[in-house]
């Protein structure tokens, strides 16, 4: 994990956030340009982008009204917003202005992730404490995964996921990010953020953002009251700079910035914490409409990262992409049934599954529950892809089905 010269890299990096009183002084006719990515990009993530830019604009948590209705916005169109902005300066004035905002949906060259970043050890946090910190260098691309709880009581805990320029030139980012919580039920968390996450990956969703030199950035924040759950899901890729650094931590309310030590010292011996390589496993399925053909999902989960050598196949966060070739030799029309199970305890999923986006809940182990189910007709040879990711907070292996019916 380059631990050590991660911790040097991040030292010399200074926080730099505008003051929020420059909200009061800002032009409000100056139009905010907002760049996403997307075939389309979706409403809802248009929304979380713009909110983002003004908040790295204009520092602290403005409160945003949009008086413009939200839709899909489709590879090279534009949208054109207006958004009313409150916030308190550090005298305590209201200032409330209504910024016109330009959102363009841009076109760069789609690249995953070669490198997978886990933090879900501890899961659950005593106390303030640095969690993770991986590096990218321009032209990589990294998946985080994140999934911690609360364990403190009588205080809310602020999880943190943030993003460190530590050059002095400015750096760009493409980040796809979804987060969910705080919720009780770690298995809901999980499923949440993936589910959210998942649909921005298969439509290849994103926000491009620029950080200055020395500056640390809020990727995202959220509060946990004692034993809640917060867990997320982000792919960031670095367009331009010398490189950045991916930092999660777990803050008390009232707590200072954690020691530079606690990132390194870890005794949960249980759960994932690591860097890992390529997350994605590619499969291909042969099925014939007269048996039963079974694809294991999560089968390997190495539990044990860096530095000692191990790899975490096909475990949480990693995309499986399964080509499944079908064919019918009768002369009749066959459906082949495509169905999942958790063989290990509760389980929830989120499939694609021939373009079409499936959600499960698979609470009891041995049950199976269908995904989809697919005609053939006599003599047919067809190809379908499936797509999944393993959920922080499930159970794994889960095994799909192809069967006839």
């Amino acid at each position: 994990m380059r631990l050590l010269g991660i911790l040097a890299f991040l030292t010399f990096c200074v926080v730099i956030l505008p003051a929020f009183s420059q909200l009061e002084e800002a032009d409000h006719r100056e139009r905010l340009l907002v760049e996403v990515t997307g075939d389309p990009a979706p409403a809802d993530f248009v929304v979380w982008a713009v909110r983002r830019a003004f908040a790295w604009t204009y520092s602290g948590d403005p409160t945003l009204v949009f008086l413009t209705t939200i839709q899909d916005l489709s590879y090279g169109a534009e949208m054109y917003l207006r958004v009313k902005v409150q916030g308190r300066t550090a005298a305590g004035t209201t200032v409330v202005k209504v910024f016109p905002v330009t959102v363009r949906n841009v076109t760069i060259p789609w690249q995953d992730a070669g490198m997978l970043f886990v933090s879900n050890s501890p899961e659950t946090l005593a106390w303030t404490k640095g969690l993770f910190r991986g590096s990218l260098g321009l032209g990589e691309v990294a998946r985080l995964l994140y999934h911690h709880r609360n364990g403190v009581k009588g205080r809310p805990m602020h999880l943190v996921v943030r993003v460190a320029n530590p050059s002095p030139r400015p750096a760009r980012i493409w980040v796809s990010d979804a987060h969910a919580g705080p919720v009780r039920a770690a298995l809901y968390a999980g499923h949440a953020a993936a589910s959210r996450w998942l649909r921005l990956y298969w439509s290849e969703t994103g926000q491009i953002l620029e950080i200055p030199g020395h500056t640390t950035r809020p990727l995202s924040e959220v509060i946990l009251p004692p034993d809640h759950v917060g867990s997320g899901i982000l792919q960031v890729r670095l367009l331009q700079g010398k490189g950045v650094v991916l930092d999660v931590a777990g803050l008390l309310e009232g707590d200072l910035e954690p020691a530079q030590e606690s990132y390194l010292i870890n005794r949960d011996t249980k759960h994932l914490r690591g860097v890992f390589p390529s997350p994605r496993r590619d499969l291909v399925v042969n099925y014939e409409s007269t048996s039963p053909t079974p694809v294991i999902i999560g089968g390997k989960d190495h539990q044990n990262g860096p530095p000692l050598g191990e790899i975490s196949h096909g475990t949480y966060g990693v995309i499986y992409t399964i080509r499944v070739n079908l064919f019918n030799p009768s002369t009749h029309a066959r459906q082949a049934v495509v169905r999942a199970t958790a063989l290990a305890g509760p389980a929830m999923g989120t499939f694609l599954v021939d373009r079409d986006v499936v959600g499960v809940s698979l609470v009891q182990s041995g049950v199976p529950q269908t995904l989809a189910t697919i005609r053939l007709e006599p003599l047919e040879r067809r190809m379908v892809f499936v797509s999944t990711m393993p959920e922080a907070g499930s159970t794994y292996p889960i095994q799909m089905v192809f069967s006839p019916r």
